[in-house]
Parts: C-alpha cells; sequence; structure tokens
C-alpha cells in the first residue's frame, strides 16, 4: 500500500496516441474515511502525484499544495495500481475528482530489473524520466493456488 486518498487533480492530453497526464492524490480527512481507506496518518499533509502515459509511471509525495515533489516512491517497471472502493483496478482514463483510491505498488519481474535490457524498455529513461528506478521491493515468485489449497 503506497497511499489512500481521494483524487482531487487530473489532467491528460493525447499526445502521438497516448493518453498523458497526472493526476494528485490528497489524504482522507477524519470525516472522509470510509471502510477500506485510511485517514492520513498523524496528520500527515502530503499528497501523491502519479504522472502516466496511459500506464502509470510514477509514485512521488509532494508538499500540501500538489506541486513540489518531495520524495518518488515507484517508478517504472514496477507496476503502480490505483483501486477504486470496490477494489478494482482504475485506469488512467476513468480518473476523476472526488474518486476515492488506495494505491498499491507491485515489484517487477527480475527479467525488468536485473537486466540492461529491461531497465532500458521499461525503465523510466524510457519514458523520458530523468530519474533513477525506485522499486517497491523484491519481487517474489507467485505462489500456486492449486499448491496452497491441496494440502
Amino acid at each position: 500500500m503506497l497511499f489512500s486518498g481521494k483524487v482531487i487533480d487530473v489532467h491528460r492530453d493525447v499526445q502521438s496516441g497516448y493518453t498523458m497526464g497526472a493526476c494528485i492524490i490528497a489524504p482522507l480527512s477524519d470525516d472522509e474515511k470510509e471502510e477500506g481507506f485510511e485517514s492520513a496518518a498523524g496528520g500527515d499533509t502530503r499528497r501523491l502525484k502519479i504522472p502516466f502515459q496511459n500506464e502509470y509511471l510514477y509514485a512521488a509525495y509532494t508538499d500540501e499544495e500538489g506541486i513540489v515533489e518531495t520524495e518518488i516512491i515507484c517508478t517504472v517497471p514496477d507496476l503502480i495500481s490505483i483501486l477504486g472502493q470496490d477494489g478494482e483496478a482504475i485506469g488512467s482514463q476513468d480518473l476523476k475528482y472526488g474518486l476515492k483510491v488506495n494505491v498499491i505498488g507491485m515489484p517487477a519481474h527480475p527479467l525488468w530489473t536485473e537486466t540492461e535490457m529491461g531497465l532500458k524498455v521499461g525503465g523510466p529513461a524510457y519514458f523520458g524520466l530523468s530519474m533513477p528506478w525506485k522499486s517497491v521491493g523484491k519481487y517474489e515468485m507467485p505462489r500456486s493456488v492449486i499448491a496452497d489449497f491441496n494440502g
């Protein structure tokens, strides 16, 4: 879990066949909190900015105004997903003001991160971003559902 809050700004544009833009997510206040969503811990007022080019490119904490990025917390090729109140993934085309969301990050497979070619074609530089790859954690092989429930 990277962040929980509501979308307070979305801008998008179509360039060269891609939907490009960014969204800003603000923490929920105590009176906005619902089941499945967290209010800001300790009165944290940081916001989360998520730029996209069809897919989400990186997640960064910002100042209270959502302007100055203060900390990059995850970049491609790790997967950033924005989930709605029902837990279903929300694509960049469906983001809108006031939507309450949870943002999660999932580590990329080592083929993307432990090879020069993987980061070259799926890392931040490929998308024109001048930042190093920032992972949310170590990739773990998925467990077989059959093996989990067969014992």
